[in-house]
Formats: structure tokens, sequence, C-alpha cells
């Protein structure tokens, strides 16, 4: 709801230039809409202003794909994360964040690879080379360090994109399942003891 003065149109003609500014609006057929506006003033030889240039572009679909895309995101139970090819988390779902216990804050201001367990440590850098080739991963099991100090297992399916210097990275808690495992393997040497 902009009052007229406030339009981007309305401050370009008084020289402003306006870059993408999201508005919503309703449309003649009363749907609502969202959308993207910039305005820039139109100067003479002279440098004066004599018009202002308008574009308003509908994002409406775009904005609703974002919104569903962040939904999917935060409800998803498993940990999502989006890192850069220079070890810093980009983007984390609170899935991960419960997981692991560090906050969001936290997680982004780091270098990922201070939280791996330094037994992982080299099959993740070769991991990192592999992934700045384009290889993907699946079910690519890392040790993390919860902010308690406990490591926790993450199975990581991921994907590259390098043009981007960016990691896709989907990771499943199997801290229980590894614990079972070491179980059963203690259970299956102590059976052969006896």
């Amino acid at each position: 709801p902009y009052a007229r003065e406030e339009w981007p149109l309305a401050r370009a003609l008084l020289g402003e230039t306006v870059r993408g500014e999201l508005a919503h609006i309703e449309r003649a057929d009363c749907t609502r809409a969202i959308v993207r506006l910039s305005a820039a003033p139109v100067r003479d030889g002279l440098g004066e202003r004599i018009a202002a240039v308008a574009l308003v572009e509908d994002v409406t679909e775009q904005r609703r794909a974002e919104i569903d895309r962040d939904r999917v995101w935060e409800l998803s139970a498993d940990s999502l994360v989006v890192a850069c090819f220079d070890t810093r988390f980009k983007r984390v779902n609170s899935a991960f964040i419960r997981a692991i216990g560090w906050t969001k804050e936290e997680l982004l201001a780091i270098h990922y690879l201070d939280i791996v367990h330094p037994d992982d440590l080299p099959a993740t850098i070769d991991r990192m080379r592999r992934f700045a080739q384009g290889e993907s991963c699946v079910e690519c099991v890392v040790r993390v360090r919860a902010k308690n100090g406990e490591y926790r297992h993450f199975s990581w399916t991921a994907t590259p994109v390098p043009s981007d210097q960016l990691i896709y990275a989907v990771g499943r808690d199997v801290t229980a399942q590894k614990r079972a495992e070491a179980r059963q393997a203690l259970l299956v040497r102590a059976s052969g003891l006896l």
C-alpha cells in the first residue's frame, strides 16, 4: 500500500532510481498479485529530468513458489544444507539445527570442516575436490560435531553446482543405526569368544 507520492514512478519523476521493490496489488478481476517495481528518471542532454520510466513485473507465481520451497525446507525431517565450495554453510534448515544444537547464526559463521570429525576430514576434503569436478555423492557418511561435543553420524546425499560454487545436500542422522551396528558387532565378537 503506497501513498501516491511513494509509488516508484512518482519517486523517479523526482529524480530517484528505484530497483526491485515488491508490492501487493489488486488486479482488475479482484485477485491479488505481487509485483516487482523499478523506475528511473529520464534526462535530456543537459541532465534535466524530462520524464520517468517504470517497469512492473508480475512475480506472483515466483513468490508463491519461493514460499512453498521455504515451507518444505523448514518442514523437512531431514537435514537440508546449501554449502559453498569455500567450506562455509550458505543455508541450513531447522532439522539440521535441532540435530546438532548449533544456532543458524553459529553455523553460517563457521567453516563446515571445523565440525567434521578429524578422522573423516581426509575423505571429506577428497569429496570436496570431487564436488568441484561436478561429482555427486549418495549416502556418504560423515561424523559431525554437535554443539555439546558429541559426534553425530550423518548420511549425506549431495550434488554440486560447480558454476555456482554450491553444494546442495540432504542428510539423515544415522547415529542410532551406527550405534546399533556397533553393539551388534560387539555381540557377534563376544559370542565367538564363548
